[in-house]
């Protein structure tokens, strides 16, 4: 079990941080040294084809893939290593997040408390707060500081345990990005785990892309791949068994309206289409 003690993330060797970079900027790059100097723990998984070595690897663990492989398989491979030291959790973060040692030692508490109080954890997430705005994300809100049972949570700031991972199982490698985190949450909660959000631990994210506006409806513009993903698994998952029907529907409208807007928005409308539409014809077929 994961304790807390004296502003230090418990017993430092039993919880690790795994952050996945892809082509990260010199500021960005900066930033995580002062954080991994800060908390500690931190095993850096680089999807970058030019990773930069000699910047990460004399301050924390550094594994380089030489390209990009997905956050499904450089989480996976975070995983691994934090295994082969013996972690009891890890926590992961996109790079674009913006995290203290208060957040993480939130989470740790919660995910501690919450398991001994005898419920069935599969994992904590943050409430998330847009980096830009400083709005809070919909399904965010912050109300009395009593973690929310909810059915997904996204990837960023999210604590788990290696046992949970043991029995639930890693990511899903084949999704690469889009769905990953929601594929699991759905996956550990056909197993019998629930999985929370916290009203207290508060996480500054940025959401993928510009985000434009549709009769007051956000809509994140993203660039023309993405899209592909986006479809793609959307579709795969649709034909399963895991995501609520109410997912299902609610993703369906988004979709759509997606598809018959998004292309305006774009700065490459034609290829947008195309990577929606080939993002729907390999869902269909399940080519993943």
């Amino acid at each position: 079990m994961l304790y807390v003690n004296n502003g230090y993330l418990g017993r430092m060797n039993d919880t690790y941080l795994i952050i996945v970079l892809y082509n990260p900027t010199e500021e960005c790059k900066l930033y995580w040294r002062k954080k991994s100097d800060e908390i500690g723990n931190c095993i850096f998984v680089d999807n970058s084809s030019d990773p930069d070595k000699v910047f990460f690897g004399s301050f924390s663990d550094y594994i380089p893939l030489y390209e990009n492989k997905g956050i499904a398989a450089a989480q996976n491979i975070g995983i691994k290593r934090a295994k082969d030291k013996n972690a009891v959790c890890v926590i992961f973060f996109d790079q674009d997040s913006n995290i203290s040692k208060k957040l993480c030692l939130q989470l740790c508490n919660e995910f501690k408390d919450l398991n001994n109080h005898g419920k069935k954890v599969g994992a904590v997430g943050p409430s998330l707060i847009n980096i830009e705005t400083g709005k809070t994300y919909k399904g965010s809100d912050i109300i009395d500081g009593t973690p929310v049972e909810t059915d997904t949570i996204i990837s960023s700031g999210t604590i788990t345990s290696l046992d949970v991972l043991d029995r639930v199982g890693f990511m899903n490698e084949r999704l690469f990005i889009d769905l990953v985190d929601h594929e699991w949450c759905w996956r550990a909660r056909s197993k019998g785990y629930a999985i929370y959000r916290s009203t207290q631990a508060v996480l500054k994210h940025h959401v993928g892309g510009k985000t434009n506006y549709l009769l007051g409806y956000p809509i994140i513009v993203s660039a023309p791949k993405r899209y592909y993903y986006q479809y793609r698994n959307t579709f795969w998952l649709a034909k399963t068994l895991l995501p609520p029907v109410m997912w299902k529907k609610r993703v369906a409208i988004r979709r759509l309206v997606e598809f018959v807007c998004v292309p305006f928005m774009s700065d490459k409308p034609f290829k947008t289409w195309l990577y929606m539409i080939k993002g729907i014809k390999c869902g269909i077929s399940e080519n993943l």
